[in-house]
């Protein structure tokens, strides 16, 4: 079920398939976009089963995913059993509130396919821009993409040594800039980050999220958004008193190994070979070497319009 005022260009059958894998009684196609603060967003889990519906307009302080209703569905026809009767109803506010309060099995697809609404004259015309240039077929996901890979501390926000509070978390000037030139180049924007603080037990996976979430409520304010975000929890040095030893290992993810950039790219069907990644280290420069990225740059770290100048001649 979708909207009519809607132009896409959907791998339908992947969906299809996600909703069968997933025995969901109702999936929802949810994407970032450049404006979430007026949106309606999709909260999930990280087994993607959906846990609330924010409808806008949203509070002062409201903190998200940038995950945002596409208006989009894949639906059992259990779910007609909870459109209100007798009255006009919206699936947003009233019909998947209450699947939700009832307990069904209700899940996001996450994509970066394009879906928009046309049902204004601007987006119209924005939308027919689209389609002649081949965007709108060019998205679907059946064929490779390239990608941005970022490094997070240093690149986009500034450096603290282990940042694992809210209040720590500052975007550098020129990031976002640098973000919405990616978005709107048609590069997907990935982090992909070292984030030892779960290995030394100095934040959460939740505190973790919610720091995630924090970053794109604040590059969505700024009309920009990630794609995806990529963590590595793991440390490989132990022995210390609070440590989580089931996160002091030697894996494959922690940069300079490719393990993040690799399942990237099999998510999100990437084309490495076109591929670049942004760092401010030497083991940043090396993973996206190890992953056979088309090039990898080192920017000085929290350098006002870094990422932004990089971008400028890169793209």
């Amino acid at each position: 079920m979708f909207y009519g005022d809607t132009v896409m260009d959907i791998a339908l059958d992947e969906m299809l398939r996600f909703h069968k894998e997933h025995e969901a009684e109702a999936t929802l196609f949810v994407h970032p976009n450049d404006h979430p603060y007026d949106s309606d967003i999709v909260e999930i889990d990280n087994e993607h089963r959906l846990v609330q519906l924010h409808i806008k307009p949203h509070p002062d302080g409201f903190v998200s995913r940038n995950l945002v209703n596409a208006s989009l569905f894949i639906l059992s026809p259990r779910v007609i059993d909870y459109i209100p009767k007798g009255r006009k109803s919206n699936f947003e506010k009233h019909v998947f509130s209450r699947c939700l309060s009832d307990g069904l099995r209700m899940y996001g697809y996450v994509s970066a396919e394009y879906i928009k609404d046309m049902g204004t004259p601007d987006r119209y015309e924005k939308v027919c821009q689209d389609v002649i240039s081949g965007k709108v077929a060019r998205l679907n996901k059946q064929y490779p993409r390239a990608a941005v890979f970022l490094d997070r501390d240093g690149v986009i926000n500034k450096e603290v040594k282990f940042l694992h509070k809210p209040e720590q978390l500052e975007l550098i000037p020129g990031a976002a800039e640098a973000i919405r030139q990616i978005n709107q180049k048609g590069y997907l924007a990935i982090v992909v980050t070292n984030q030892p603080v779960i290995a030394r037990n100095m934040c959460s996976i939740e505190e973790l999220n919610y720091i995630h979430a924090l970053l794109e409520t604040m590059l969505g304010k700024e009309h920009a958004y990630l794609d995806a975000i990529y963590y590595c929890p793991h440390h490989p040095d132990s022995g210390y008193p609070e440590e989580r030893k089931e996160y002091k290992i030697i894996c494959d993810c922690r940069k300079p190994q490719p393990g993040m950039i690799l399942k990237a790219a099999k998510d999100w069907n990437i084309d490495l070979s076109q591929s670049y990644m942004i760092g401010d280290s030497e083991n940043d420069v090396k993973a996206g070497e190890n992953a056979g990225l088309r090039e990898s740059w080192k920017i000085v770290q929290n350098q006002k319009d870094a990422l932004l100048n990089l971008i400028k001649v890169l793209l």
